[in-house]
């Protein structure tokens, strides 16, 4: 019960206790108030029921997410010669209603952009196709001067050669180290991103970030894509 309101209670994975408000966002409560586990159909806790692979075909993008960790497996897209039809001007992310991830509380005075893995801006020839990259399915904790530094340098970039060789695909996946950090909000931050590109020749390209300020140019974090 939370101010006089039936609430289903939900349990993070380091311990806290919160509701979801009507707009989805977490809302914490004192320990103290927490029934998670009880009885009450309105108060169990739904921790035990979270996937961690849940696959999404978004149209633009596919992508496996992990409602435990709160962040993508991994995501798939294609990067074509797009004609720009629409701005993202006021745009904010929004939750899914059938899949359990992230949200606006786990950005909060910290450190971490709510990095697109399907870029914004290699689907701007619609408003539908815009907005569905606003999508907290396709978020990720990943540090601002990554975000908007290197990652968005390579962003540029791959759709350069899409309009030089053709359709790109893109396949991103998170690592996460045993060691790995979790917020007190229950999201679990990613250690790192591997980019895969693949060429309409089938040659490939492949890129490991840390996630972390990146040191050097983008083309410096280029890997063998036989690991």
């Amino acid at each position: 019960m939370v101010a006089g309101n039936e609430q289903k209670l939900y349990q993070g994975s380091r311990g806290g206790c919160y509701y979801l408000t009507a707009s989805g966002n977490k809302s914490y409560i004192d320990k103290s108030e927490c029934t998670c586990g009880a009885s009450s159909p309105a108060e169990d806790s739904t921790q035990g029921d979270l996937r961690s692979v849940v696959i999404v075909d978004k149209g633009i993008y596919t992508v496996s997410y992990n409602e435990i960790y709160e962040q993508p497996n991994w995501l798939t897209y294609t990067v074509s010669n797009r004609v720009k039809n629409a701005n993202r001007g006021s745009m904010n992310f929004y939750r899914e209603a059938e899949v359990h991830t992230s949200d606006h509380a786990d950005y909060i005075k910290n450190p971490w952009d709510k990095g697109h893995l399907a870029p914004a801006a290699a689907f701007s020839d619609s408003y539908t196709n815009l907005k569905t990259t606003f999508s907290f399915l396709n978020c990720s904790m990943q540090l601002d001067k990554l975000n908007q530094g290197e990652w968005a340098e390579l962003e540029a970039q791959v759709r350069k050669w899409s309009k030089q060789y053709g359709d790109i695909d893109v396949k991103i996946e998170l690592v996460f180290d045993a060691n790995h950090q979790v917020r007190n909000t229950g999201v679990h931050i990613p250690t790192g991103f591997w980019k895969h590109l693949t060429f309409p020749d089938d040659t490939k390209k492949c890129f490991y970030f840390p996630n972390e300020d990146a040191l050097y140019n983008w083309d410096r974090y280029e890997q063998n894509c036989s690991r």
